[in-house]
């Protein structure tokens, strides 16, 4: 018989009765009755009981809700793995909301009746009496109890690794429901569906190249919301640096579901959650570390029977909890979330787990799975990672909005009320105050430990190496104040130090057990004159520098001898550095012998300048050492230490070495040690003359980026100017292009006031130079000063670097606001037509100058860009080419034709460019030519054009079936993502019957939709292409799997289908007016209206007369895709900065709108205006040209 404790007070036993009888009857043993239970013998009985799964109903009174026994037993429930609690409400004043786990039985004193039949009915669900009922009951007991126990340990923020000693946080509740900031990843098309090792390599590469966008206050456009990708994925590999916050996210998608399963009120305030999938799934969580060999090795019953068993169930309820885990599995009611992939230490075995991962995938098709681990864990698994049917992303950096929501939140959590808008305001400034600081808060775990530096110190040190060192003192003192034998920050810092430099020598992140224990053995025999040190046996103080501290830990296992030896390495790169650096400074390292700090540095200086073969990757795990070595130095061998840096030593090759090392001083000049002036400008000069062609190894642009970040700036700008100025035009380029970015990288509009009287006579050029590109970036802003205009204009007939600087300038004026604040008069453009026609012009003025009256579309301009065209410069045919599609005039298409078979690709791709817009039928066959070229941007360009000759002109060629044969190999094109459109565009418009067979094959063979980030969605094109081609046979392979698909690619199939089927489609169609995703629903209605289904149309117009504009231009979309083709789409719906989406069926189309829709596509204004008026005879559309 079932046993249920029934807990009262003491001398309430007669309230128990009325409890007892019924549940007796009910056929339950009732363990309350003989001795009076109180105190701690009550307590023991009741954790007894829950320990065997049994049930503990709560005879709730006023006195007993109040009583501390009572709050005993409710946290007994809340650990017990399958036991329940019950809570009767015996008086209505007795407060129970504290104590109500899941079960609230009922309230007695309101309807003891229904109460009492309430209970048994809530007990026999966890514990019914029949055979029949038990696996049932056991199944969904444990169910509930798994949910309690994952919230419990999901819905935390661990500061494990972190310092908390302060004890007013330590005794916060810091819940992700409440902490948590979402993360974003940054994904790639080429890393969709695939893990290769180029493809990996290339999703790193793109990822740490779109670092520096990373600190701007714009969202980059490859940058997805996890909740979102999982929507479109399901099934996701998610990568990151250490810190990054994979572990959390995960925890938040649990945390999400299981509150969502709860319906608890709280669900609906957690970051982001509306992101996530809308499903009732059940997050099961498996930690890889915490995986046993055969779990590791084993089936997913094995990962779930150790997952479970660790949360202390018995074998019995694990075994019935993975039978139900399965089944949700594989009805799609639960979500697998692998958490640290990397932390399977052995690679061998890493493999075989992710093998397993590829057949749960097999064996539950549907299944949702998110799986995260270290790229550096990742990578070394080579071609054995997690295969087909998984998106690869990485976690990117937090964003500076992201920042000041953790900030927050924080301070909310971790402030007294009277604080927190304060606190939250001055740690928020702290983190934006320099992009160093920027840079290193960009990682969740490290913004945390930034956060707890400025609660601890008051403060967010400016400097690099003062940071860092506050950073490291507050994670030594982590969890000191909590024990009786505190680790000295004497004793750690030395042997950190020593252990950090020869990780560094070794050019080694991780090192195992027994090196360290070696190293720190070592350290101890160099410097016995080190007391502090030798408190400690090297095994008990790395034991406590583990477990007090978060700067060093075990991250995994590797095999030596044939045993796994644990591996440790530093929290964060940047703390091994530091501390490298800091040995350097106190001269305690491995080998190190007397001899002043240049002498010291000079060696190492030598090293990274010119390594041997074999050492390039340790040397360059000294750059960031050496930078922070001189900003600790003291400031009276600053000098010494840097010239060490700088010069060449007498055996090196001059030529060799002499670049590498102003680029190391000059990186470490931007850290602002204590230097005296004529080095520092001596280090900038070099560097300066270091600058080559665009494709510049050196590391030169990166060192002006950082000087142009530190006091330094002013100085660094006017070494740019100079080096502008003394350079002629190709040796200017890269220099212009330096000189840009550092001054885009942190734009004062305050200087432009400076500026513009630096603009003014009389000219000092260099200031000059750097006053016209300042203003360019302002223009580009939407910023700067119209007033600049006529200074511009007189330094651009100036001649020489000075009129370069100046035509960069005007054409960022003109170019750089959406409203024009200036556009040259008739007198201004005849000037500016002078520079272009005399051939003595500065090449970089009459390059700016051609880009610029090519986008004032002014005709008389080809007349100057005829003779351009021929020009022997590079740049100003290829500019020429570009300015000569838009205007219109057929004379340059001779030169055109001559363009295309240049040896320089881009000039050909600007070529095939123009000569598409100006649609002459001559370059047909040249344009056909280049389909096959080498260069992408070639053939990418030719496409392009053939699509504007063929489409737009409406000039059908008369071989369509070669020209399908030559299109249809672009379809696969590797790397043209751009290409699906205008391929699918051309085969549509030509009604080519001869694609209809390949499309269909490609599309069959596409067995994983397209995501978001694919901004040329393929899927979509092809569909869009078999509609317009209008083969019936192509609608069944369309509609089949057609929900598999995200919106807007269902969308075009709705819309090719409805022409390819016509009245066939109209049920389908009917049944899709009511979807879910609005652009489906929106496609599905315009080809009901253009069917002539009155359903639709009403529809329709209820939708083109709504209040939100948003759903006018979509559903205006949709109905122009079925009457018109893609650009029709793209001229209705195109956005304009400062005008919104300015097409409507209300209003009448102006003039100057399609002058701005004509300029945002890029195309000549007559093309654009021809197919307004071509759109508006199928559609109730009115041109404001034809009514007035």
């Amino acid at each position: 018989m079932t046993k249920v404790f029934l807990a009262h007070a003491d001398g309430e036993q007669t309230e128990a009765e009325k409890l007892a009888k019924p549940l007796q009857e009910a056929g339950y043993e009732l363990v309350h009755e003989g001795t009076v239970l109180v105190g701690e013998s009550l307590l023991r009985e009741a954790q007894k009981v829950l320990h065997e799964g049994g049930a503990v109903v709560v005879c709730a009174t006023c006195r007993a809700a109040g009583s501390k026994w009572i709050r005993k037993i409710s946290n007994a429930a809340r650990s017990s793995s399958s036991g329940h609690l019950f809570v009767m409400q015996m008086e209505g004043a007795a407060d129970i909301e504290e104590l109500v786990l899941g079960e609230q039985a009922g309230a007695y004193w309101e309807d003891p009746e229904g109460a009492v039949r309430k209970l048994i009915e809530a007990i026999r669900k966890y514990y019914p009496l029949n055979s029949k009922d038990s696996a049932k009951a056991l199944k969904q007991r444990t169910e509930v109890t798994y949910r309690r126990l994952a919230l419990e340990s999901c819905d935390i923020i661990s500061l494990a690794n972190l310092p908390e000693g302060d004890r007013h946080i330590a005794t916060r509740k810091l819940e992700v429901r409440r902490l948590y900031v979402p993360l974003n990843v940054r994904a790639e098309e080429s890393a969709r569906t695939h893990s290769g090792e180029q493809d990996l390599a290339a999703l790193e590469e793109r990822f740490e190249a779109a670092r520096p966008e990373r600190f701007s206050p714009l969202e980059p456009q490859n940058r997805f919301v996890v909740g979102k990708l999982l929507s479109l994925a399901r099934r996701l590999v998610i990568l990151g640096d250490p810190g990054a916050g994979k572990s959390t996210l995960l925890q938040w998608i649990a945390t999400a579901y299981l509150l969502r399963l709860k319906r608890d009120p709280d669900f609906n305030s957690i970051p982001a959650v509306s992101t996530l999938p809308d499903r009732n799934w059940l997050p099961i969580l498996i930690r890889c570390r915490d995986l046993n060999p055969k779990a590791i090795g084993g089936t997913l019953d094995d990962m779930l029977r150790h997952t479970l068993r660790r949360s202390e169930m018995s074998e019995e309820e694990a075994d019935a909890l993975r039978i139900v885990l399965r089944e949700k599995l594989a009805r799609d009611e639960a979500i697998l979330l692998i958490d640290g992939l990397d932390e399977i230490s052995n690679t061998a075995a890493r493999t075989r787990f992710c093998e397993q991962l590829t057949q749960i995938q097999i064996n539950f098709p549907h299944v949702a799975m998110v799986v995260t681990s270290r790229l550096v864990g990742y990578r070394e698994m080579g071609y054995h990672r997690i295969g087909h049917g998984f998106e690869h992303v990485i976690v990117d950096d937090l964003l500076p909005a992201e920042k000041d929501d953790f900030v927050q939140r924080w301070c909310e959590l971790t402030e007294v009320p009277e604080r927190r808008a304060a606190a939250a305001e001055e740690l928020s400034r702290d983190i934006h105050s320099t992009d160093r600081i920027e840079r290193l808060t960009s990682n969740p775990m490290l913004l945390t430990t930034m956060a707890l530096v400025k609660r601890n110190v008051g403060r967010l040190p400016r400097r690099r190496a003062e940071l860092y060192g506050e950073a490291v003192q507050v994670l030594l003192n982590w969890r000191q104040a909590e024990t009786d034998d505190p680790l000295d920050a004497r004793e750690a810092r030395p042997q950190l130090q020593y252990l950090a430099y020869a990780m560094c020598d070794r050019g080694v992140q991780r090192i195992s057990e027994d090196k360290v224990l070696e190293l720190l053995r070592q350290m101890r025999a160099d410097y016995p004159h080190l007391h502090a040190v030798h408190q400690h046996k090297p095994e008990q103080f790395l034991a406590l520098l583990e477990r007090r501290t978060g700067i060093l830990a075990r991250t995994g296992a590797m095999k030596h001898l044939g045993l796994p030896v644990p591996v440790y390495e530093f929290r964060h790169l940047t703390f091994q550095e530091y501390l490298a650096a800091r040995a350097l400074v106190e001269q305690c390292f491995p080998g190190a012998r007397p001899g002043s700090r240049a002498e010291l540095i000079a060696p190492l200086a030598a090293r990274q300048a010119s390594p041997s073969e074999g050492e390039s990757d340790k040397a360059l795990r000294w750059h960031e050492v050496l930078r922070l070595f001189v900003a600790c130095c003291p400031s009276s061998e600053v000098d010494a230490v840097l010239r060490a840096i700088l010069e060449v030593s007498p055996w090196e090759d001059a030529a060799v070495v002499a670049p590498s090392r102003a680029v190391r001083a000059a990186l470490c000049l931007a850290d602002e040690p204590d230097i005296s002036l004529p080095l520092a400008h001596e280090i900038m000069d070099r560097l300066g003359k270091l600058i080559g062609p665009q494709e510049d190894f050196t590391g030169s642009p990166e060192a002006f980026s950082e000087l142009c970040t530190s006091r330094w700036c002013d100085q660094a700008r006017s070494v740019l100017a100079r080096e502008f100025l003394a350079r002629d035009f190709q040796g200017r380029k890269p220099v212009l292009d330096i000189l840009s970015v550092c001054m885009d990288m942190f734009p004062n509009y305050s200087l432009e006031e400076q500026w513009l009287m630096d603009l003014a006579p009389p000219v000092e050029d260099t200031k000059a130079v750097v006053a016209a590109v300042g203003m360019a970036v302002s223009f580009s802003h939407g910023g700067g000063l119209d007033a600049a205009a006529p200074h511009l204009l007189a330094l651009l007939e100036c001649g020489g670097a000075i009129s370069h600087a100046a035509a960069y300038g005007l054409y960022s004026l003109y170019m750089g606001h959406r409203v024009r604040i200036w556009g040259p008069n008739s007198a201004e453009a005849h000037r500016l037509s002078a520079v272009v026609a005399d051939p003595k012009s500065d090449p970089g003025a009459v390059l700016h100058t051609i880009v610029l009256l090519g986008h004032m579309r002014m005709t008389r301009v080809v007349d100057l860009l005829i003779p351009r065209l021929t020009d022997p410069n590079d740049d100003i045919r290829e500019a020429a080419a570009r300015a000569a599609g838009p205007l219109g005039d057929t004379r340059p298409v001779d030169l055109l034709l001559q363009r295309l078979e240049e040896p320089v690709p881009s000039i050909r791709a600007a070529a095939a460019h123009a000569l598409g817009m100006l649609k002459v039928r001559q370059a047909l066959q040249p344009l056909r030519q280049k389909l096959g070229d080498a260069d992408l941007g070639v053939r990418f360009s030719a496409v392009q054009g053939l699509w504007r000759l063929l489409c737009i002109s409406a000039a059908p060629p008369e071989d369509t079936s070669a020209l399908t044969q030559e299109l249809l190999p672009l379809l696969s094109d590797a790397e043209g993502s751009g290409f699906p459109r205008f391929v699918a565009s051309l085969l549509g418009w030509m009604k080519s019957r001869d694609a209809v067979a390949p499309l269909i094959a490609i599309w069959r063979s596409m067995e994983e939709p397209t995501t978001a980030w694919n901004y040329y969605s393929a899927p979509a094109y092809l569909a869009y292409a078999l509609g317009e081609i209008g083969d019936p046979k192509a609608a069944e392979p369309l509609r089949h799997g057609v929900d598999r698909w995200e919106p807007s690619t269902q969308a075009a199939i709705v819309t090719a289908v409805c022409k390819l089927q016509g009245q066939h489609a109209v049920d389908w169609l009917a049944a899709l007016s009511d979807h879910d995703a609005s652009a489906v629903r929106l496609a599905a209605v315009a080809g009901l209206a253009w069917l002539g289904d009155s359903r639709g149309k009403q529809l329709l117009e209820q939708a083109l007369q709504s209040d939100d504009e948003g759903l006018r231009v979509d559903a205006l979309g949709a109905w122009v895709a079925c009457h018109g083709d893609l650009d029709d789409v793209d001229l209705v719906t195109w956005f304009i900065q400062d005008h919104g989406y300015p097409v409507d069926l209300a209003h009448a189309v102006e003039l100057s709108t399609v002058e701005l829709i004509a300029e945002g596509l890029g195309l000549p204004l007559n093309e654009v205006r021809e197919r307004f008026e071509r759109l508006s005879q199928k559609l109730p559309l009115k041109l404001a040209w034809r009514t007035a």
